[in-house]
């Protein structure tokens, strides 16, 4: 599974917007959309800690 895969998989697990997902990692609703989409390649820090950041949350209650 690469990163884009694995990124939509955890916002999708913990039902977030494009846009709450990018204000956890602290970035913006277009860059987890191109990320997302595989049209951002971020640097293997950034893909690790934002991949951490989001799989030690819980999912929003329904």
């Amino acid at each position: 599974m690469n990163f884009a895969q694995q990124l939509l998989s955890e916002r999708t697990r913990l039902g977030l917007t494009q846009a709450e997902a990018a204000g956890i990692l602290k970035t913006s609703a277009s860059w987890v959309d191109k990320a997302e989409r595989n049209q951002r390649a971020p640097h293997i820090l950034m893909r690790e800690g934002a991949l951490s950041r989001l799989k030690n949350l819980k999912p929003k209650k329904p």
